[in-house]
Parts: C-alpha cells; structure tokens; sequence
C-alpha cells in the first residue's frame, strides 16, 4: 500500500493512475491445502482466531473474479 501511495504521488502528474487490489481470502491452493487443514484441526482456537479467519462475511472468492478485476483495471475502461 505504501509504494502504491508513492507512485500514485509520483505519477499523478503524468495522468497515470495506480491501484491496488485486496482481495480476502482467495480459493487457491495458497490457503485451501491439506498442511493448512491439519493446522486448523490441531490448534482450533488459533485457527477461530480473527488473525486466521477471512475478515469479510464472505465465502472464499474465486481466482477469477480476481484477475477480472485486474484485467479491468488494467484496461483503458
């Protein structure tokens, strides 16, 4: 967030626009896998823990309604 911030200061004057995305949790192998399963069977009140839990009230999204969104932030729309 903080280069984001530094090259939208920098680029602005050049009508260039920076973004950033943050999607939450995302259904990829990064978090959906069985080392991460056993983790959160072992040590359940780590796993409950906020610090592990997605913070919006929403499932997993999918890997392709990120890309989509970065496609179309990368576009001229």
């Amino acid at each position: 967030v903080g280069l984001m911030r530094l090259y939208a200061s920098q680029l602005a004057k050049h009508s260039i626009r920076v973004n950033t995305v943050h999607p939450t949790g995302v259904n990829t192998p990064m978090v959906v896998n069985e080392p991460y399963g056993a983790f959160t069977e072992a040590f359940p009140e780590i796993a409950g823990s906020p610090n592990y839990q997605n913070p919006m009230p929403v499932p997993l999204v999918e890997p392709v309604d990120i890309s989509n969104a970065l496609v179309y932030l990368a576009s001229d729309e």
